[in-house]
């Protein structure tokens, strides 16, 4: 079992198992990111980087997945979403430069605090010199974001910045059946076709109705078909 840091600890979260790289599908326009990943992150080539996308994209997914790749490399990661920090200290952040990954998510919901900029930027410093890897991510272009703190500012511009695309519906439809496959479900194309016309197309929304239609499944020893999915979802 992971041994989570005190900060994951403080803000209760803990890696979803099911955010790795190996199911996450970065689509045909996100085939740089996924390069840059390959070829610069791990290897630290490149240690600052700045991820952006509209919500339901897949940051936390990809940020967590990072995670769980260095961890299984033997590295020492730590993710930590700042839209989990209210009434928690900024205090939380020293010491991460001591280890290899840390993974910032959602930046744009601290931005304009002049505490959690001022505490991001000291960050940002330690990890430099401590060669740490930090992935940081947003809603918003690192240049877009409302930072009142100029040096905080000037050092997120000059990370590497990816915009991470969502997926188109065929990619989607594809998600679906490999995440159904990976399970032992069998999820025809109809009723792919159903979920994708009347769901939240978001990735991250899709990937939870799935999980909920896999469990409702079992409970009642049914295959996933158009009527159970009306009853569970209430279409």
């Amino acid at each position: 079992m992971r041994d989570y840091p005190r900060q994951q600890l403080l803000l209760n979260v803990e890696l979803d198992i099911g955010s790795t790289l190996e199911n996450f599908v970065f689509g045909k326009n996100n085939q740089a990111l996924e390069q840059f990943i390959g070829d610069s992150l791990f290897t630290a080539k490149e240690r600052f980087l700045y991820i952006w996308g509209n919500p339901g994209s897949g940051k936390s997914h990809l940020l967590q997945a990072l995670c769980h790749e260095f961890d299984a490399q033997g590295m020492s990661s730590i993710y930590l979403p700042l839209k989990h920090t209210d009434g928690h200290p900024t205090d939380m952040l020293e010491d991460l430069d001591q280890l290899r990954l840390v993974c910032i998510d959602d930046v744009d919901k601290v931005a304009g605090a002049r505490e959690w900029e001022t505490a991001l930027f000291n960050f940002y410093n330690r990890a430099k010199e401590a060669e740490t890897v930090v992935v940081f991510a947003g809603e918003v272009p690192a240049v877009q974001l409302p930072l009142v703190l100029a040096d905080f500012a000037s050092r997120m511009q000059s990370a590497v910045v990816f915009r991470l695309h969502t997926l188109d519906d065929v990619e989607k439809t594809g998600l679906l059946q490999d995440r159904a496959k990976a399970v032992g479900i069998n999820l025809s194309q109809a009723v792919i076709d159903y979920v994708m016309l009347r769901s939240d197309r978001k990735v991250s929304d899709l990937i939870q109705l799935l999980s909920r239609l896999e469990k409702q499944s079992l409970l009642e020893k049914r295959r996933i078909t158009i009527p159970l999915v009306k009853q569970e979802m209430g279409w």
